[in-house]
């Protein structure tokens, strides 16, 4: 989700990602690194095209 900071305009990003941004870097600064790489690592494909469907709206209806 940072990366899309480097792409879009910083208002639009803070907007549109920000909040959902801010939320996870809490939730790993509170789990800990060694424990949120754990979990990147478990991370599937399938995770990643529902997130992307989440994020786009593919999901809405």
């Amino acid at each position: 989700m940072a990366n899309l900071c480097s792409v879009l305009v910083r208002a639009t990003w803070s907007r549109d990602r920000g909040e959902a941004h801010a939320r996870l870097e809490d939730l790993k600064a509170k789990l800990g690194e060694g424990i949120w790489r754990q979990a990147l690592a478990r991370v599937t494909d399938a995770d990643r095209t529902l997130i992307a469907d989440l994020l786009t709206g593919e999901l809405d209806t």
